[in-house]
């Protein structure tokens, strides 16, 4: 899907910073991915609790992952917050600006690869695929999946198939998770045996078609189910068929069970 590049961050994004002045109250970044712009986190969004020295928490230099509370595009002004960067968050967007490193390797490579300089294939290539899908690894990403479809509309220029192919060369398709809860009962006799033999059948219906799922125990009756796969369709489409397999099998053996999938938090 093409989507226009932001121009400045807005309210709620993770965005990654570099520390570049602090003062008593406030902290002065800039934002790596906004050239030209800076934000400020007030000694208030820097930790919860009383703060006796800033320092002890950020130095100048210090690359930082902050969330966005207020942007004002006019003014130039954006207030940010450290301290509600959850871990989970952080590692996120320290993944993505890894990842984003290194799609940047692969213009480099390709640049020498066409004795060209890395600042032509920026602007010919990188700055494109930029605009068009926000990052250059979801465009990587995005070619890896559906080819030169991704980028037939780019004007590329006369390289842009040979560009194709080293990404897809380079890049690796990007697995995501599904995860979700079983819960089977029945009251037969030897109840729990059945229940543990259509999990057992699960797991063979599972390895027959090759999925890449895992179940684990969680608490009796109730069994954890994670899948991944290319894309979050297939995913949500293989965790459903195996639950729905070990539910039926369960019902042929007179009991019932019920399946959830867990919701994905942001």
């Amino acid at each position: 899907m093409i989507m226009e590049k932001k121009k400045y961050p807005e309210e709620g994004d993770v965005v990654l910073c570099t520390v570049k002045n602090i003062s008593y109250h406030s902290v002065f970044v800039t934002l790596d991915e906004y050239p030209g712009l800076e934000g400020m986190i007030h000694i208030s969004e820097i930790a919860p609790g009383r703060i006796r020295n800033i320092r002890d928490y950020v130095k100048e230099g210090k690359k930082v992952v902050c969330k966005v509370l207020r942007a004002n595009p006019e003014r130039g002004q954006f207030e940010l917050s450290y301290r509600r960067v959850s871990v989970a968050m952080r590692k996120n967007k320290n993944e993505e600006t890894r990842m984003e490193q290194k799609a940047q390797k692969i213009l480099e490579a390709f640049a020498e690869m066409t004795k060209k300089s890395v600042q032509e294939v920026n602007i010919e290539i990188g700055q494109k695929i930029k605009d068009a899908y926000g990052s250059l690894y979801v465009g990587f990403q995005t070619i890896v999946y559906e080819g030169e479809k991704a980028v037939n509309n780019l004007k590329l220029g006369e390289n842009a198939k040979e560009f194709v192919k080293l990404v897809l060369e380079r890049v690796k398709p990007k697995d995501v998770e599904v995860e979700g809860t079983i819960e089977l009962q029945n009251s037969t006799e030897s109840g729990l045996e059945k229940i543990k033999k259509a999990f057992e059948e699960g797991k063979k219906f599972a390895e027959e078609r090759k999925y890449n799922i895992s179940f684990a125990y969680v608490s009796a009756p109730r069994y954890r189910l994670v899948v991944k796969a290319e894309d979050y369709k297939t995913a949500n489409d293989i965790i459903q068929e195996v639950a729905e397999a070990i539910i039926e099998f369960n019902k042929k053996n007179k009991g019932e069970g019920l399946f959830a999938i867990k919701e994905k938090k942001s």
